[in-house]
């Protein structure tokens, strides 16, 4: 059993053209700016048209869940194995926050929560130190636990699915979910 999610090439594709309207946008009053900020909107234009063209041309996965664990390349982790996971939950399509209400753009790109034991081990780029204030440590009262929200907007797979794997081998492991 596995599951694997691609970027959605209609999500990329909406992004695209919102990314050239906007740029249309400015390139009609670029004559009227100062050139430095000319500069910095063709810059970051340029980048997020590139990164979009990228993700529409591009095959390979975001998000790919096997029997070796979980591997999210989107969140700058590698794969994270089976044993170290403790549990995974989907959020709710209506997420309270201090500020007000998080509703998600769709019930199937949720995002999923999962609790990981030692995910400094896993991290690329954030210090082992910065777990606690970065992805919440201590869940569950246990300090080497932390929260690692997988985002699935833009991707072509359903949370419901990922969970539905997710779930299969954290019961096959012994762990709750």
């Amino acid at each position: 059993m596995s599951f694997v999610a691609r970027s959605s090439k209609l999500y990329s594709g909406l992004f695209l053209a919102v990314l050239l309207a906007f740029g249309a946008v400015i390139g009609l009053f670029a004559n009227r700016m100062p050139w430095f900020a000319v500069a910095i909107f063709g810059t970051l234009l340029g980048l997020g048209v590139l990164s979009m063209v990228l993700q529409l041309v591009s095959n390979k996965p975001r998000l790919q869940i096997d029997e070796d664990g979980i591997r999210c390349y989107q969140a700058f982790y590698g794969l994270i194995l089976w044993d170290d996971i403790v549990s995974a939950e989907r959020v709710p399509l209506v997420e309270k926050q201090l500020q007000g209400y998080n509703r998600s753009f769709s019930d199937a790109w949720r995002p999923i929560d999962l609790a990981v034991r030692r995910l400094d081990k896993y991290s690329k780029l954030i210090p082992a130190g910065l777990h606690n204030l970065l992805a919440g440590g201590g869940k569950g009262g246990d300090p080497d636990v932390f929260r690692l929200r997988l985002e699935m907007t833009g991707l072509s797979g359903s949370s419901a699915e990922a969970l539905e794997v997710i779930q299969y081998y954290l019961a096959r492991n012994g762990a709750r979910s």
